[in-house]
């Protein structure tokens, strides 16, 4: 669940919801099927994801996101808006 903060947005979320909502946005994001990815983020990309940015914790805070999308954001950009780039990414290069 959600843990809201004042103002009525939300503090924290756990992992989980995090990670589901993280990849239907990277989906939709990169212009792809919903309900068939050419290549949505796999279990190794998601666990680095963990790990690196979000020390394994249970729960994703809003500090541990700011500094999460400050690179993730850029990098969805580059393949939403790059045409050279999603192709790449789209055929595992």
């Amino acid at each position: 669940g959600a843990t809201r903060a004042r103002g009525g947005g939300t503090a924290q979320v756990r992992w989980e919801q995090f990670v589901n909502t993280l990849q239907r946005h990277f989906i939709i994001a990169t212009k792809q099927d919903p309900s068939a990815p050419r290549r949505a983020l796999s279990v190794y990309d998601l666990d680095y994801v963990h790990q690196h940015f979000f020390a394994r914790h249970a729960v994703v805070t809003r500090d541990m996101f700011a500094r999460f999308w400050a690179w993730f954001g850029k990098t969805v950009s580059a393949v939403r808006y790059q045409r050279h780039v999603a192709p790449l990414w789209h055929d595992g290069l």
